[in-house]
């Protein structure tokens, strides 16, 4: 009978220390697990990781610290073609970010006098070799140029293969450096083009 309770105590004993391990394992697995993607943190931030966020918050990260339109115009080149001058910022910047650039220098990302390669020639060779985006995106199933008309597909001169990967592609750049285009993610960065009326500017 001693025997038996001897026996029973040790078990309860050995019982009651794992139960101890255990909960120290997962108050220290509580600890160190990471935030799951979007999750706040306590101070109510969430972790600024482009390949996490919405092209919203994109967006938002991007003008944080968007520079007055004076500074834009130091780092800015200017030239000429066929009734639009043009701007370009040579500091690679995500879509969005290009967008609000070109908004704030009064115009938009460049897509009048980009819409055939021989177009998107003459103007590049007045800008030198660059890689930058072009003022189309894809909306409602189709490419469309930032006032939302239609691109003619057969003659927009697309790189060969491209546009590619929709379901996450909805940009453009001209295509390594050329003046054919490819289509990316809109959170990758590349230099802005912008145009204007030239009348205006």
């Amino acid at each position: 009978m001693k025997l038996f309770i001897a026996l029973a105590v040790c078990l309860l004993f050995v019982s009651a220390v794992r139960g101890e391990e255990e909960e120290v394992s997962n108050k220290d697995n509580t600890e160190m697990e990471p935030l799951a993607d979007g999750e706040e943190k306590k101070d109510g931030s969430v972790p600024l990781d482009n390949s996490l966020l919405t092209d919203d918050d994109v967006m938002r990260a991007d003008l944080m610290d968007l520079p007055d339109k004076e500074k834009l115009m130091e780092d800015s080149s200017k030239i000429y073609y066929r009734g639009c001058s043009y701007i370009y910022h040579p500091h690679w910047v995500t879509f969005h970010r290009a967008e609000q650039i070109c908004a704030t220098l009064g115009g938009h990302i460049a897509y009048e006098n980009m819409l055939t390669p021989h177009e998107r020639l003459e103007v590049f060779k007045r800008i030198g070799h660059v890689d930058t985006w072009i003022g189309v995106r894809y909306a409602f199933g189709k490419w469309r140029t930032q006032n939302g008309k239609v691109i003619h597909h057969g003659s927009f001169g697309w790189a060969r293969g491209e546009p590619n990967h929709t379901h996450h592609e909805h940009c453009a750049e001209n295509w390594y450096n050329t003046n054919l285009v490819n289509n990316l993610n809109c959170h990758h960065r590349r230099g802005v083009l912008c145009e204007f009326d030239a009348a205006g500017h």
